[in-house]
């Protein structure tokens, strides 16, 4: 729908773009409490990949491999070790990243007692409304408010222990108060770059421009029922596809063509047109808008691929006919065509 991509494309001039291809790696350490456990574990290289997109949301994969371990309490200490791999899948929206729903699942073995046991974990999660970190564009001191209704369905099994599996199912309402506090340079795995300071109650995460992505996160003291989750992410390596910037071209009229009430004639040794003429051009995939122009005076501007406009100006002598392509970075390429023109 033209009016939906117009739409779009008019808030994405400030929020980033994701292109299918694009990925982020992390090392992730979680720390967990729960009544009478106590557990570490890491996921390093955590793949962050855009698999999909349509018109309103991307669609990314999240994979590891999760390792760790977490002692039982009991009447003697008891220590499980824990080996598996983690797959997600979320949906962002495209106008401000905000985070629309999600599947999780992570299994593998867990040795108790040198016993090895397998496990699977599987979450569904959703929000309502979709769930917002990061409002663009940033701003240092700037302030704003993300609520939410969070769903979780799901089940857990532990061979032996957790079996049939326990169903999940967990709701609740969230209000989130986020600032921008600054703008300040970090130095990270993946390198040093400038990075918003962004700050909550129970978070703290760094946003860089150039990565398009968080750099860094601490999540402190988050609370799922009984159990409580310390969270530290950290950018390792990205991957960014290259934008070609936008290319556009007169196709008609052609240089040094004679054209009679919009009727080409005959090449001949300049541009003449008498009449009206249908102007067109062609741009390369990155264009998102083509502005045409008659002397300089914006005319029409076409959102969709023919790009052409009917000319109808009056004028007699030469008149310049420019056509300006846009992207949805704001970047510009721009064409021109001299004619002698009569149109009275």
């Amino acid at each position: 729908m033209k009016w939906l991509s117009i739409a779009i494309s008019f808030f994405m001039l400030n929020t980033p773009i994701w292109f299918v291809g694009e990925n982020w790696n992390y090392d992730v350490e979680i720390g967990m409490e729960k009544n009478n456990s106590k557990g570490f574990f890491e996921i390093r290289d955590l793949l962050m990949e855009v698999i999909g997109e349509n018109e309103q949301t991307y669609q990314v994969n999240i994979s590891g491999n999760v390792n760790g371990q977490f002692i039982i309490h009991r009447f003697i200490d008891i220590l499980v070790r824990v080996s598996g791999s983690l797959k997600a899948t979320f949906f962002f929206n495209k106008t401000d990243f905000s985070i629309v729903n999600g599947s999780v699942i992570t299994q593998g073995s867990m040795t108790i007692m040198e016993r090895k046991k397998s496990y699977y974990f599987v979450l569904n999660i959703s929000f309502n409304p979709p769930y917002k970190t990061i409002d663009f564009p940033l701003e240092i001191r700037k302030k704003w408010v993300s609520k939410t209704n969070i769903s979780m369905e799901g089940e857990i099994y532990v061979e032996g222990l957790v079996s049939p599996p326990e169903k999940i199912n967990y709701s609740n309402s969230a209000t989130t108060e986020f600032e921008c506090v600054g703008l300040e340079k970090i130095e990270i795995k993946a390198g040093e770059y400038e990075a918003y300071h962004i700050i909550s109650k129970n978070a703290e995460l760094w946003y860089v421009e150039e990565v398009k992505n968080m750099a860094k996160l601490i999540l402190q003291n988050i609370k799922i029922k009984e159990t409580k989750f310390n969270i530290e992410m950290e950018l390792t390596n990205y991957h960014l596809k290259k934008i070609n910037p936008p290319k556009i071209k007169i196709i008609r009229p052609k240089r040094n063509y004679l054209y009679i009430f919009d009727r080409e004639i005959m090449e001949i040794k300049n541009t003449i047109v008498i009449g009206d003429i249908t102007v067109k051009a062609e741009g390369n995939e990155n264009v998102t808008k083509v502005e045409f122009y008659f002397n300089n005076k914006s005319c029409f501007v076409d959102y969709e691929m023919p790009y052409e406009w009917k000319c109808m100006e009056p004028g007699f002598g030469w008149r310049e006919i420019k056509c300006i392509a846009y992207d949805i970075y704001g970047n510009e390429a721009e064409d021109t065509l001299k004619v002698i023109y009569i149109n009275e």
